[in-house]
């Protein structure tokens, strides 16, 4: 069920929808979908021990399972609350997520995202979580494991905490970057790298890299000079085994730009990867921003 709404979440727009945040909301609380207010977003800002615990469970609970999603901006009752500004004393909201979300739990869980959604110059929140590879993950704050059933948080028995230890794995693929400016004609090499990180052999991988100027941007892939706005870089590799890599590459003319890039990672036995990242020059160095 929620790899149906994931794929909805991760589709389109790197940013949730309002329309789809929205929906999700009236669902009401599930085994997939936790609903809480700005108020408790506020406790956890203030460090208010009661609602980080809570928050951590939450987590704990969607990453040993099948994962789900936390919203930020829905009252009890189903309301969705006025939205907020961006940022709070802790800095950029999002980006605070990200590090309260890596805080929270042992081992750090790395399957999640935080969405930020815009409606009439406010915005809300939501934590998209996935099931870990790295499962189970216990929270830090009481030190205990968690499970999601029906609509209720619990802690899990000892049985339970093996059974996710035992269970069969998925091979855990990371992606990397690596530039060279040791290339011909003013040239940016860029290389994304795929790595395997787990002991489980990855098959029949496909990877897609979809490149999209945002300014006056030339860039083209193995033939140097071909200049395009648009272009789907894309490979398959057979088997990547454990602590084996490969790469795709592109080439950026050098000097300033932006750049979306749009990652898609498939394969036979993979949990699938979708990842969005800006890219921007200075005309000297690279910078990458996942979005």
């Amino acid at each position: 069920m929620f790899d149906i709404i994931q794929s909805e979440i991760n589709s389109g727009s790197e940013k949730m929808t309002f329309r789809l945040f929205k929906r999700l909301s009236i669902l009401g609380e599930t085994r997939f979908i936790e609903r809480k207010s700005f108020k408790a977003l506020k406790e956890i800002e203030n460090d208010n021990n009661s609602a980080k615990e809570n928050f951590a469970k939450q987590l704990s609970a969607f990453s040993n399972y099948e994962g789900g999603i936390i919203l930020f901006g829905v009252a009890n009752d189903g309301a969705l609350e006025q939205g907020i500004e961006r940022s709070n004393s802790k800095g950029l909201i999002r980006e605070w997520l990200q590090d309260i979300v890596i805080s929270s739990l042992s081992p750090v869980m790395k399957t999640f995202s935080v969405k930020e959604i815009s409606y009439k110059s406010k915005f809300y929140f939501a934590i998209v979580v996935s099931e870990s590879q790295f499962a189970p993950h216990q929270s830090i704050r009481d030190y205990k494991y968690y499970g999601k059933f029906e609509s209720k948080t619990i802690p899990i028995n000892g049985q339970m905490v093996r059974d996710i230890f035992s269970r069969k794995k998925s091979p855990l693929l990371e992606i990397e970057f690596d530039y060279s400016l040791d290339t011909p004609d003013g040239f940016y090499g860029l290389a994304m790298i795929l790595k395997n990180v787990s002991n489980i052999c990855a098959k029949r991988i496909y990877c897609k890299i979809l490149v999209r100027k945002s300014n006056s941007l030339s860039f083209c892939h193995n033939e140097i000079g071909q200049l395009i706005k648009t272009r789907i870089i894309d490979k398959d590799v057979v088997y990547l085994y454990s602590g084996m890599s490969d790469f795709l590459s592109v080439y950026f003319k050098r000097y300033d730009f932006e750049a979306e890039l749009k990652i898609d990672v498939f394969g036979l036995n993979i949990l699938t990867i979708k990842q969005s990242y800006k890219v921007k020059s200075d005309g000297d160095n690279l910078y990458f921003n996942r979005i």
